[in-house]
């Protein structure tokens, strides 16, 4: 939990400059979604989550333009063992849970 601010603020800026495009190309760090189904699927999760009371930090949009894009999505305020976060979405959603050490985070990571 001592290191949780910095490591959220660190994401959160690593995200910020993410750059987007075709993943075929040298530099995009995030292609797009396989489908527009994929992005509709990415935001009914989206949704799920603040709903759960989960905080979207940074993320979580559709970006407009041509092509299947979102934002990743950074989402805090969920407790280790809700079901959101063990559901697997096939999206760009990383989860950020504080916790006392690295085993704690082993432990949750095996369950």
């Amino acid at each position: 939990r001592s290191h949780y601010d910095t490591v959220l603020s660190r994401l959160l800026a690593a995200y910020g400059r993410v750059k987007y495009g075709d993943p075929l190309q040298s530099g995009t760090q995030c292609g797009p979604m396989h489908s527009r189904g994929g992005v509709d699927l990415f935001l009914a999760a989206i949704e799920r989550i603040k709903a759960a009371g989960g905080k979207i930090e940074c993320g979580g949009v559709e970006k407009s333009g041509p092509g299947h894009f979102v934002e990743p999505a950074i989402v805090t305020g969920l407790p280790h063992d809700h079901p959101l976060i063990h559901e697997e979405t096939f999206a760009p959603i990383l989860y950020v849970l504080p916790c006392d050490s690295l085993d704690e985070a082993i432990e949750w990571n095996n369950e």
